[in-house]
């Protein structure tokens, strides 16, 4: 910026407010428009923004932060799967109350997948779209609800994938739920 003479920049990305281009262009007396690295805390860290709304009684939904990856999955494990599709149903509300009139798709991986499946199972009729990769499958029995159509990636040398994919297909096709595999 001062050997171009830039007179004022403005940074859109995350990444480089995160990492404190603002404090570094201030330092050097470049004019710059953007949060500081600390305030930028507030976008690039989850577990700051939501310690802060908490300190703060900034209505929040309740967090936790795992150091052991392993304790975080096995809180994850804790939660009843109503709960996660009730908080998935709540996003779609809320984004049909931002952006009426659109169609609403759903996309995740590895448990992701296994969340988009789950709302999926539960015949949520606003979804128009999913994009499930990995995660478990619904039972056959649950397919009639599905009213979305399906984009499924699933990993083709998984042999428990493998081994029930061709009901599970079957199962798609007679409920026809428009749906292309890989």
């Amino acid at each position: 910026a001062a050997r171009e003479k830039i007179a004022l920049t403005v940074v859109g990305p995350e990444a480089p407010l995160a990492a404190g281009i603002v404090d570094v262009f201030r330092a050097r007396g470049l004019r710059i428009f953007g949060p500081t690295r600390a305030a930028a805390q507030l976008e690039s860290s989850k577990d700051y923004a939501k310690s802060f709304m908490t300190r703060h009684r900034i209505p929040t939904a309740h967090h936790r932060t795992f150091a052991d990856p392993a304790e975080a999955t096995a809180a994850l494990s804790k939660i009843a799967p109503e709960d996660f599709v009730a908080d998935l149903r709540s996003g779609i509300s809320e984004l049909q109350r931002r952006v009426p009139d659109r169609k609403i798709a759903a996309v995740g991986f590895c448990m992701g997948g296994g969340l988009v499946w789950r709302l999926l199972a539960a015949g949520e009729p606003q979804l128009a779209a999913a994009v499930p990769f990995y995660g478990p499958a619904p039972a056959a029995a649950d397919v009639p609800r599905i009213k979305a159509e399906l984009l499924i990636h699933y990993a083709g040398n998984d042999a428990r994938i493998k081994a029930g994919w061709p009901a599970y297909e079957t199962a798609l096709k007679a409920a026809g739920v428009r749906h292309e595999a890989h």
